[in-house]
């Protein structure tokens, strides 16, 4: 009889992605809700027994351990309803650096971890690790190592999804939050994640208005190399990068969700995306801010600003304002942009 062991190499990999969920979902980081912190329970029963299975499968043998292991820290979500003991994660990627080079996809979930159990706290090597790694750019670096131990602490968030940033340097899809205080990203340094080519940033509530431009230029700053930027309920200028900074740079699709930008804001954005071929933007409505540019607008800065531009998305639906619009103004502007060779979708109402 056959043992499993003396199975190709080949059907070892596929057995180990038929248990390996994440791995397959991941192909593009667009898929992103398989570790959404809200999964419904039949995704998270998959997602769970996916990642105990692919764990079993480094014991049974080296062999197996070598398929294997990639595959499990593939795709990371610390604190999310199915990767919750987060300190535990870190304490295995802080002991063994290269279990934390294996990491392409990262997913720090909208809502802080549950709180720690009464038994257990941060293990020692996380905090210290933690601290001494913000020490080296941050002057209030005791604070927000405390905070990592604290879930009720109104820095948790910022201080996990610090942590993990800073130990999973070849990540190449990010998903995060951005919340209201003064310690976003604050560990990143410029270039420290030269992998990283898909980002998400989104804001902490998504009853409130949105997160000031500035709260995500550390991260920006520490990802050169990044052609997917999507940003959920952004809001304000953006400062116009130094010269030599290489902000944005490569930046190639672009998408606003949520977003209340007057038309300097908008420009900003663009303009520091000079090899911009797609742009979404969707309105979020007054809840999320009082600003917004005319479809005219929108046209201006494209025009000005992104030379590349293959395709224009535009989601005014949820726009107030959007019936004081002249009848062929939206039209034009349209045209304006085909007549360039852009392909517009523009929509300014439910079902347009």
């Amino acid at each position: 009889m056959t043992s499993l062991c003396n199975l190709p190499a080949e059907l070892i990999g596929q057995i180990a992605d038929g248990l390996c969920v994440n791995h397959a979902q991941h192909g593009s980081f667009r898929d992103r809700d398989y570790f959404d912190h809200h999964s419904r329970p039949d995704q998270l029963g998959d997602q769970v027994a996916g990642l105990a299975a692919l764990a079993n499968l480094c014991r049974t043998s080296k062999q197996f351990q070598d398929v294997a292991t990639w595959r499990l820290y593939h795709t990371l979500a610390p604190g999310s309803r199915a990767m919750p003991n987060w300190w535990r994660l870190a304490r295995t990627l802080i002991t063994q650096p290269r279990l934390a080079a294996f990491v392409r996809h990262l997913l720090v979930p909208m809502a802080g971890p549950s709180e720690l159990p009464p038994a257990e706290t941060v293990p020692s090597e996380v905090t210290a690790h933690f601290a001494q790694r913000a020490a080296l750019v941050f002057p209030d670096a005791i604070e927000l190592a405390d905070s990592l131990a604290d879930p009720s602490s109104g820095l948790h968030d910022s201080a996990l999804q610090s942590l993990f940033t800073i130990l999973c340097p070849e990540v190449e899809t990010l998903r995060c939050v951005a919340d209201s205080t003064d310690f976003n990203f604050t560990l990143c340094t410029p270039g420290s994640l030269p992998a990283l080519r898909s980002l998400e940033v989104a804001h902490w509530d998504r009853a409130k208005n949105g997160f000031d431009a500035e709260a995500v230029l550390l991260l920006l700053d520490a990802a050169p190399g990044l052609v997917h930027l999507r940003l959920v309920q952004p809001s304000g200028l953006l400062p116009a990068p130094d010269q030599d900074c290489a902000m944005l740079r490569r930046v190639e699709e672009l998408e606003l969700v949520r977003a209340a930008l007057e038309a300097p804001e908008l420009a900003s954005w663009v303009r520091a995306c000079p090899a911009l071929e797609k742009l979404r933007y969707e309105c979020g409505g007054e809840r999320f801010g009082d600003g917004q540019f005319r479809p005219g607008e929108a046209v201006e800065a494209v025009a000005r600003h992104a030379p590349r531009l293959t395709e224009f998305v535009l989601d005014l639906a949820e726009w107030e304002d959007a019936g004081e619009l002249a009848d062929d103004e939206l039209t034009e502007a349209k045209e304006a942009l085909e007549a360039r060779g852009v392909v517009c979708r523009f929509s300014i109402g439910r079902g347009s």
